[in-house]
């Protein structure tokens, strides 16, 4: 039988220390031949984003409104009925008594008990912790965006209350000069027509030109999206106006002043670079299947998401009746168009636009976003799994509809596998992290000098051995 010497162990340890120490640039090396789909950049916006009320109002202000002053009244009624679902993990505007943090059984009521002296209020709610997630998300669901583009009202609370992992985002909504008339506390008195049930006190009379004028507008309508930026895509409310799908498009909308007499729908489009967006799914009070729509709101939901950071034109075409005090000769139908156009989000961090099979090249420690684009209006994510190389760090976490945050360190050629739904990406890096190459190569060299102690300690023994 024929040992090793100690010599010749010892060349062969230092062989393998070698190769060990190698590894990093072996591994990182593998799959050269694979095309790495590279990162967008970002677009920065210069939305005011300093609380709730000022990314809302540059929302309205891109649909030619007027920003909602705040009102701290309606920001108490916020908060009370904040704290309410989020004491009772509740999702909803009602509220029953006996329960805890109970403030009123309904929006008004809340308001009044705060202190509002108008029964004209109009509440919106998100289950979010972040106010821009919140707003963002309320424009997006349509019912709620009608409400935030109201042309009746003019001032805002906004409340923040959080229990565990439950949320709840409360925004109060007014008409400052109806609140002033009911504050007053003295009805108008003449001939006329008159409105009561406007005030905290029901009966308060108010002229119907007056309530007409605190509450109306000039504009003649509202369209959204306008020149502010809105995310691609719609998932989720309650109730929901599309129940087919979802997620989908963010919708595109417009509504019209009641005053700007009856309005025949004709037609709804969106085209991107000039092609038209196809098997768009149009809402009307005709079919609205939760009858909320008025006869002045329309939207056009598209069933495939817009892409990020893209430039979309909407084109309405409607014929109009005679407007509310136009004159007989004048009130003939009119065929008319309005068109419009908008521009969509990107993420705030470099991001993907990934689809099934993408290997998306990375640098370490830098933080990413990734859009798992649907295959179709039902390809919502609801869970994802992952699986990372044995010596890389990932940290990972769902920051948006259909929408990962990543960041990996570790070696160049290291990969985070995800499986969303039934798509697969990989990511891999390509850099390495700094603290990963000196952990990397520390570990080399103990495997190194652990190969090398077996190594000469057999040699011993075969030496002896043989002796």
């Amino acid at each position: 039988m024929r040992f090793y010497s100690v010599k010749r162990g010892l060349k062969f340890s230092l062989l393998a220390c070698a190769f060990f120490l190698s590894g990093c640039d072996i591994l990182s090396g593998q799959d050269k031949d694979v095309a790495l789909k590279s990162a967008k950049q970002p677009e920065f916006s210069f939305v005011p984003d300093s609380d709730a009320v000022s990314y809302l109002n540059e929302y309205r202000r891109g649909s030619g409104l007027s920003g909602l002053k705040q009102n701290q009244i309606l920001s108490q009624a916020a908060k009370n009925h904040a704290d309410y679902s989020a004491q009772n993990e509740y999702m909803g505007h009602d509220e029953t008594a006996g329960r805890a943090k109970f403030s009123g059984a309904d929006p008004v009521s809340r308001a009044i008990a705060a202190g509002y002296k108008s029964r004209h209020i109009l509440e919106n709610i998100a289950y979010k912790n972040d106010f821009k997630e919140a707003v963002d998300g309320l424009f997006s669901a349509i019912y709620h965006r009608f409400a935030f583009l109201n042309l009746s009202v003019d001032e805002v609370g906004y409340a923040l209350a959080s229990k565990d992992k439950f949320n709840a985002f409360v925004f109060e909504m007014g008409n400052s000069r109806l609140n002033a008339f009911c504050a007053r506390g003295a009805s108008d008195t003449g001939a006329g027509r008159f409105y009561t049930n406007v005030c905290a006190d029901k009966n308060l009379k108010i002229k119907d030109a007056k309530f007409d004028n605190f509450t109306g507008s000039s504009k003649p309508f509202v369209k959204f999206p306008g020149s502010t930026a809105v995310t691609p895509y719609f998932s989720g409310e309650i109730p929901d106006p599309f129940p087919e799908c979802k997620i989908t498009a963010n919708p595109v909308s417009i509504e019209f002043n009641a005053n700007a007499g009856e309005i025949k729908f004709k037609d709804f489009e969106i085209f991107k670079d000039g092609q038209k967006l196809q098997n768009l799914h149009v809402i009307t009070s005709k079919n609205d299947v939760n009858s909320k729509f008025s006869k002045g709101q329309f939207a056009a939901f598209a069933r495939e998401v817009f892409d990020f950071g893209a430039q979309y034109e909407a084109v309405f075409s409607y014929e109009q009746a005679g407007a509310r005090n136009q004159s007989a000769q004048n009130a003939g139908a009119q065929v008319k168009q309005i068109k419009w156009s908008f521009k969509t989000k990107t993420p705030q961090n470099p991001y993907f636009d990934a689809r099934d099979g993408d290997v998306l090249g990375v640098d370490a420690g830098k933080t990413y976003e990734i859009f798992f684009r649907p295959k179709d209006c039902n390809d919502l994510m609801t869970r994802y799994v992952y699986k990372v190389s044995s010596f890389a760090e990932a940290q990972i976490k769902q920051s948006g509809t259909n929408t990962l945050s990543v960041k990996l360190k570790g070696l160049a050629g290291d990969t985070l596998s995800i499986t969303a739904g039934g798509m697969s990406v990989k990511v891999r890096l390509k850099t390495s992290s700094p603290e990963a190459v000196r952990e990397r190569r520390a570990f080399y060299v103990r495997a190194g000098l652990m190969i090398a102690g077996v190594i000469v300690i057999f040699a011993l023994i075969g030496r002896k051995m043989k002796r």
